[in-house]
């Protein structure tokens, strides 16, 4: 079996040359994958002021703007980073995503209308308990 092939954690961050001439996409990190709707709307204005109008998103709970002419990639970069946002990153926070299971999932035991129903962990149980029975 061949190795992995190694891959860039940075390759979706900052301004990137496409294959169309004079146009650039620019990867945005989201802070753990969270923005807030000022931020939102602050990119969409972005992307339809400097850009195509187009929003990506990317594996690693980031954002892609596309189609960014290079005269602008400058503005967009800055007007990006007015909002509280990057363009720039670490290895580690360019890869960072967050659970998306719960909001703020910490260390708290989750409430009971996110556990499963005292019927379908009684019967789980029931079945693993029958499984083990029959091996010993």
């Amino acid at each position: 079996m061949a190795p992995r092939p190694m891959f860039d954690r940075m390759a979706h961050i900052g301004a990137h040359k496409q294959q169309q001439e004079g146009l650039n996409w620019i990867g945005v990190v989201l802070p753990v994958g969270k923005l807030t709707c000022e931020q939102m709307r602050g990119l969409a204005k972005i992307a339809h002021d400097l850009g195509d109008g187009d929003i990506r998103l990317t594996v690693w709970q980031n954002l892609l703007l596309s189609s960014v002419r290079d005269e602008n990639v400058a503005l967009a970069s800055a007007a990006i980073e007015q909002l509280g946002l990057a363009v720039t990153s670490s290895q580690i926070r360019a890869g960072l995503v967050a659970c998306t299971g719960m909001p703020a999932a910490s260390s708290r035991p989750p409430t009971p209308s996110a556990m499963p129903p005292q019927s379908a962990i009684g019967a789980s149980r029931g079945s693993i308990s029958r499984r083990r029975s029959t091996s010993i």
